[in-house]
């Protein structure tokens, strides 16, 4: 009778074990990421896109004399850094600048930010893709980083909406599906 019992018993720890190791992996690294609307002002549009934080400070726009105009938001939190950038030109004025007509020219201003954005933050990978971003043709490229020994990913978009040049760099930890999820959520809910 005492070694039924103590099958039984083994079972049911076994049976319990089993159950709880299940729950325990399809519920670890689960992360609750809310995101929620957030209007980002440009010069002459305002981008709106889900994000898990709200802008605290955005830089005041500053206009230049070669007759482009540049907005920034910068923000982070523990688990995101977000930058949206526009940089709007002036036909007129950049024409009366530069003596050469402004050409919103996606691949080269793509190009050099990408380069910029790289070499600041010390980032590999980064070949730009076509693709389409709130119906405005695009480029996006995701590349690898460090922070104080973490691996980040960051998604690079570039894209025009008239004569207004927007980026956006989305950083996050690398090699997490929560994250990733999130961020491809962030990208898709881009709209004006």
């Amino acid at each position: 009778m005492a070694v039924i019992n103590f099958k039984k018993l083994m079972t049911f720890v076994v049976t319990l074990s089993v159950m709880a190791l299940s729950i325990l992996v399809t519920g670890c690294g689960s992360k609750n990421i809310e995101l929620h609307d957030v209007s980002v002002n440009g010069h002459a549009s305002t981008l709106t896109m889900s994000l898990p934080f709200d802008f605290r400070n955005p830089m005041a726009p500053k206009t230049f004399p070669n007759g482009t105009t540049i907005c920034t938001s910068a923000d982070h939190n523990s688990d995101f850094e977000i930058t949206v950038m526009s940089v709007h030109y002036d036909r007129a004025k950049y024409k009366d600048f530069t003596a050469s007509e402004f050409k919103p020219d996606l691949n080269k201003f793509s190009e050099d930010l990408l380069k910029t954005y790289k070499s600041k933050r010390k980032s590999t990978g980064g070949q730009l893709e076509n693709t389409t971003v709130a119906g405005e043709p695009a480029k996006v490229a995701v590349l690898d980083g460090t922070s104080n020994d973490i691996k980040i990913k960051t998604r690079f978009i570039s894209f025009f909406k008239g004569d207004e040049h927007w980026c956006i760099t989305i950083s996050y930890k690398a090699d997490d599906e929560d994250y990733e999820k999130a961020a491809d959520k962030m990208v898709e809910s881009i709209h004006f």
